[in-house]
């Protein structure tokens, strides 16, 4: 939100945040901060902040007050090394999650975990990545607790190496056997894969089992001889290997067995990634078509623009449409944002570049529906419930502009701030003018106020709390004319406006503002994404940021191309683009790269 950049102290707003006592997120991203103020502690049910894009003097001034934030859960800022990190750690024992990463909880950890053990617990980091969940990490910790302390209870020095060797062997094969049996559960869907889990775990007990009877028997029986018993050694050590030869003959029958499947299930992926290209264009050619999709929706800025980027002239049969009512239409679109969020997180985590909110729409709904006629049937009806709706809601009209390429994902979280903002400003008021209110009675009142009119003083008090005295004459003027012009003249509210069309007009100038920030960045993207699908290659990228003609090295461009593909994906999205130029400085200078760029004429 480009007002917030504006932000340089947050103290003359913190008596107001203080009020909202039932706040635990606050977003002040992309401001001009240079410090916090000393007593944020005021905020005592604060579980997330995001601070990332501010300019902060002392690292060490900031960690002071973080500290103070005893619920604080989940922090984004930017870090410049690993000392910072480990600050902010350090002085915020509750924090679970720095800049999107999970902190490992190391008071959950065993006390005395032994290096001997430290490689069977990176598998048990492995397998949580793939399963983030609560009980697989309470299952794990609980096991390498209870594995170690009985160990260390048992280890003495007075042992013989060979017998705590033995045991530290039995200790990891006890840690090994709940792996096996976490990913036999993981794949538990496919029977298949399960099975082979499964063989590969008998298996390896076998071989344990074999081996650990063996060695004791060799102790148990140790001649007395140090010759006698180097070649009593050997002889056991060859019978065991003849006997693990066999075992391991099996086992790469099943591991070929399992790279075949392996074939099968990338081919079969690249074959459902064909057909849901055909289904992208296919759609894209009816939507342009049907004669009940040529009309135009309007943005914010009233420009009516056409939703596809590219038009054609064949003819197309064309399937129904189905008709949505705004609600049905707003509630499918926030599953489609939310879902694609995770599909986000999921593709970080499997080290996969992202795609653009239109290619995972149909996903979304080849997840949803499967047929290739029904994908194309919703997402035409879609796009017309776009065209019918963006005019009266914000929100939809947002989602067009979405799948245009024409806003980045990242401003939805924008788009609900706003809006959050301005309820809890008026739910503030209501508890000062109704302090004997509870929170029951203070939600049925902003209920009211969000199905009535409000007055002149309190949404001129608003905006002018939000905007700066130029954007807050603009909103006035627009406030004022889109009044006038929906309401009937037989009737005088003396300037008051329903609380909807408050809030439209809000979103509409607070979008309308993004737009403008983005303008000059997406004619230079369009004229680099020759193919208009919103993703472009790390060779594109390369040219796009010297096309920009900022004198940016291509050393700091390539530590750019680092940040915006960090999986060598060869994929870049619109958003990740606007994403990574909004954060990112480029020395000496300690602006935005891309307000850098809308600066130079």
């Amino acid at each position: 939100m480009e007002k917030c950049r504006k932000i340089v102290d947050l103290s003359s707003l913190l008596n107001e945040l203080a009020q909202l006592h039932q706040m635990t997120s606050l977003s002040l991203l992309n401001n001009k901060l240079t410090s916090l103020p000393a007593n944020l502690s005021v905020l005592k049910h604060l579980e997330k902040l995001y601070l990332k894009g501010n300019q902060f003097e002392s690292m060490e001034q900031v960690v002071e007050v973080l500290e103070s934030l005893h619920n604080l859960k989940e922090l984004s800022i930017n870090l410049k090394t690993n000392e910072e990190a480990q600050l902010i750690l350090l002085a915020c024992p509750s924090l679970e999650v720095l800049n999107g990463e999970r902190v490992e909880d190391s008071d959950q950890e065993p006390i005395h975990i032994l290096n001997e053990l430290t490689d069977v617990t990176k598998i048990y980091d492995l397998i949580m990545s793939l399963k983030k969940d609560k009980d697989t990490r309470k299952l794990f910790n609980v096991q390498i607790e209870v594995v170690t302390k009985e160990l260390e209870d048992k280890l003495t020095n007075a042992l013989p190496v060979i017998i705590k060797d033995a045991m530290i062997l039995k200790s990891k094969y006890v840690l090994i056997n709940t792996a096996f049996s976490k990913m036999i559960d993981m794949y538990s869907g496919d029977k298949l894969v399960a099975s082979i889990w499964n063989e590969i775990k008998k298996m390896y007990k076998m071989i344990f089992e074999s081996f650990s009877a063996l060695l004791m028997n060799a102790i148990s029986s140790e001649p007395k001889t140090e010759t006698v018993g180097i070649e009593y050694y050997k002889k056991n050590i060859a019978n065991l290997k003849n006997k693990f030869d066999i075992v391991i003959k099996e086992k790469i029958g099943l591991a070929k067995m399992n790279d075949e499947l392996l074939l099968q299930i990338n081919s079969l992926e690249e074959e459902n990634k064909k057909h849901l290209d055909n289904i992208l264009r296919y759609s894209r050619d009816i939507c342009l078509n049907s004669p009940s999709n040529v009309k135009e929706f309007s943005s914010p800025s009233q420009r009516a623009e056409s939703y596809s980027p590219a038009k054609t002239n064949s003819p197309q049969n064309f399937t129904q449409q189905r008709a949505l009512t705004l609600k049905q239409l707003k509630d499918l679109i926030n599953d489609i944002c939310n879902q694609k969020e995770k599909y986000n997180e999921h593709c970080t985590t499997i080290r996969q570049p992202k795609i653009t909110m239109e290619q995972y729409m149909y996903i979304y709904l080849n997840q949803r529906y499967g047929l290739k006629s029904l994908i194309i049937e919703w997402a035409n009806t879609i796009v017309s419930g776009i065209r019918k709706y963006a005019s009266q809601d914000s929100d939809v009209c947002l989602f067009g502009k979405l799948l245009q390429n024409k806003c980045d994902e990242d401003y939805r979280f924008v788009h609900q701030e706003v809006k959050s903002t301005i309820l809890n400003v008026f739910t503030t008021r209501i508890k000062r003018n109704n302090p004997g209110k509870n929170n029951e009675g203070v939600m049925k009142m902003l209920r009211e106020v969000v199905n009535e009119q409000i007055e002149e003083s309190s949404w001129k008090g608003i905006i002018r709390k939000m905007y700066n005295e130029e954007d807050y004459n603009k909103l006035l003027v627009r406030v004022e004319a889109y009044n006038k012009t929906t309401t009937k003249k037989s009737i005088d509210y003396k300037n008051k406006i329903p609380f909807s069309k408050f809030l439209k007009v809000v979103l509409d100038f607070q979008m309308l503002k993004h737009e403008k920030f983005l303008s000059k960045f997406i004619t230079l993207f369009r004229k680099i994404n020759k193919s208009t699908t919103g993703v472009i290659s790390s060779e594109e990228f390369v040219i796009m940021i010297k096309e920009m003609k900022l004198n940016i090295s291509d050393t700091n461009i390539n530590k750019l191309l680092e940040k915006v593909d960090p999986f060598k994906g060869n994929k870049i999205t619109f958003s990740e683009c606007v994403e990574l130029l909004t954060l990112e400085t480029i020395e000496p200078n300690t602006d935005p790269i891309i307000e850098i760029f809308n600066a130079k004429p």
